[in-house]
Parts: C-alpha cells; structure tokens; sequence
C-alpha cells in the first residue's frame, strides 16, 4: 500500500503564508532545494490541487527550458516535469505533460487506485487551499494511516 507524504512550508513565526496567500518569503535556498530534489527522486506521483496546479504548472516547465535558471532549479524543473502527478479538480478542463485529471467527485474505484498503487505520493499543502486537506480527509481509509510521513519544512523567514 502507498505511503502518503503530507508536505508544507512554515515560517519561523508559523505561517504557510503571508497576508493574500503569498508564498513568496518561501523561495528556497540551495540546502532547501537539495532536500526538495532528493525527495522528488523517491516521489512516483504528486496530488494537486488545481490552485497549487495553476501555480507549478504556469512556473517549472518554463525553467526546465531556461539555460539561464540556476542548477539547482534546472535539475527540480526536470525532475518536477517528468513525475506523475494526480490533479483533483472540478473546474478544471485538461492538464498538461505528466499530469491526469481526476475530478474531485470521481468514482471512488479512481481514487483508490490513485491513492493505493505506487510507493509514495506526496499532497503539497497550497495557503488557502482545501483540495489536499478534503481529499485526504475524504479517502483516508484508502491508505495506511500508520505509514503516513509527514514533511514539514521550517523556512527561517518570518511571513505574519
């Protein structure tokens, strides 16, 4: 059965974000980066939500194609375009590259198989969001909830 991975950043005051859902304090730095590449490695799928898919998607697979973006960045772009990823979404008419769209009103045979086949999916929290919260709340007797990880990446800025 698939572990889930329960992934958000917090300020040092513990804020997800700043006043708006601003989430630029969060920028991480190469040490943040490092920790970031090496769990996508482990990753064989990313749920989404269709707030935090508007945001990835409009910003990596521009950078996976800059010869300018700086290493660290290039090589997550990489590694993000190429993951499978599960976006949930009712509002939402299509994805694009390696994601699918599931509705967030599928049939329930879908989103076990989403949440049951791999070895870990990782839910990254979106400020403001309820897609990653609900589905998880919605489907967790789909997983085993004593191997759930979680990720908590405590950013030293200061957000509130």
């Amino acid at each position: 059965m698939r572990k889930l991975i329960y992934s958000l950043g917090v300020s040092l005051d513990g804020y997800t974000a700043a006043p708006g859902d601003n989430i630029e304090w969060s920028t991480p730095d190469d040490e943040l980066f490092a920790f970031h590449i090496e769990r996508t490695r482990d990753l064989d799928t990313e749920l989404y939500g269709r707030r935090l898919w508007d945001n990835m998607s409009a910003y990596w697979p521009a950078v996976a194609e800059d010869p300018q973006a700086a290493p660290m960045e290039a090589e997550f772009a990489k590694l993000w375009r190429a993951l499978p990823k599960v976006v949930f979404s009712s509002t939402l008419e299509s994805v694009s590259g390696s994601a699918r769209l599931v509705r967030t009103n599928a049939d329930e045979d879908v989103v076990a198989e989403v949440f049951n086949s791999g070895k870990y999916l990782l839910v990254v929290y979106w400020p403001g969001s309820r897609s990653g919260t609900s589905l998880y709340q919605r489907y967790k007797s789909l997983v085993q909830d004593r191997s759930q990880l979680f990720s908590s990446v405590l950013d030293p800025a200061m957000s509130g």
